[in-house]
């Protein structure tokens, strides 16, 4: 089963490594979403979900 989540970075300007390195490791995971929120809250990166 897949589903398109959409986020948008909440913050004005992003490091765009810190966002990337997130995100690596995210899909690198078994469970990609949970680890993906947990590698943004390690790199305070704020985000909103916009759709699912």
């Amino acid at each position: 089963m897949a589903r398109r989540i959409v986020w948008r970075v909440s913050e004005g300007a992003v490091n765009e490594e810190r966002l990337s390195e997130a995100l690596r490791v995210a899909v690198g995971s078994v469970r990609v979403v949970p680890s993906l929120y947990d590698e943004l809250k390690k790199r305070a990166i704020a985000i909103e979900r916009i759709a699912y």
